[in-house]
């Protein structure tokens, strides 16, 4: 279940902005995410680790999620379609794709491809860039505010709230896939809180509890 670096420099697209906060005048009203972007093939919710409950997020050293049952090297859903249900953009738009998630919004998984050209390199470290561990939280922020929006008929823009249990456990450079799994631990029509992991090269890059609620 490992993800392999890549050596190729990402040049991330400029997406614009969303298509789908404005629903007035459609026949019908809106559309939610699920319905939009239509049911995929594969499992409708993944195992989670037996070891969440006894250790927390912050003490798994194994992947949150089961995911030997995904096509990692899938790529469904891309940045435009992202950007259609989260109001990140241009560089702090972090997520390339969406691998997979559960009918109900509950869980996912995604890939940031690391880019040599992202804000930090130059700066985090000169001559030893290593991803922000800020930005790799960031990260599983956005894949919790994705899966938040493909329950509502029309998005919500939500904030990052608050990190718990967080820690860090590999470095990420450029040229590295990371991949983010998402749990949801609970939600309601305002707020979500998740777990969220990082994986690269088959490592735990970092986990946290991360929270969100809705500002519009």
């Amino acid at each position: 279940m490992s993800v392999s670096a890549s050596s190729t420099p990402i040049v991330r697209t400029p997406i614009g902005p969303p298509s789908l906060a404005d629903c007035s005048g459609r026949a019908g009203g809106c559309k939610t995410a699920r319905q939009v972007l239509g049911d995929r093939a594969g499992p409708e919710r993944l195992p989670v680790s037996p070891m969440l409950e006894r250790v927390g997020i912050d003490g798994l050293k194994e992947p949150l999620l089961d995911y030997s049952a995904i096509d990692i090297a899938a790529r469904p859903i891309g940045r435009t379609e992202i950007g259609n249900y989260i109001p990140h953009r241009d560089q702090f738009a972090l997520l390339d794709h969406i691998i997979w998630d559960a009918p109900t919004g509950a869980q996912g998984i995604a890939i940031w491809n690391v880019g040599m050209e992202e804000f930090w390199v130059k700066g985090h470290f000169p001559g030893m860039p290593l991803l922000p561990g800020v930005l790799m939280v960031e990260a599983g922020a956005q894949l919790g505010a994705y899966l938040f929006n493909l329950r509502w008929d029309r998005p919500k823009v939500a904030a990052f709230t608050r990190i718990e249990s967080c820690v860090f456990r590999a470095s990420v450079q450029p040229g590295d896939e990371l991949l983010i799994l998402a749990n949801e631990v609970n939600v309601n029509e305002r707020r979500f809180v998740s777990d969220v992991q990082g994986l690269v090269r088959g490592k735990v890059a970092f986990g946290a509890r991360i929270s969100g609620m809705t500002l519009t």
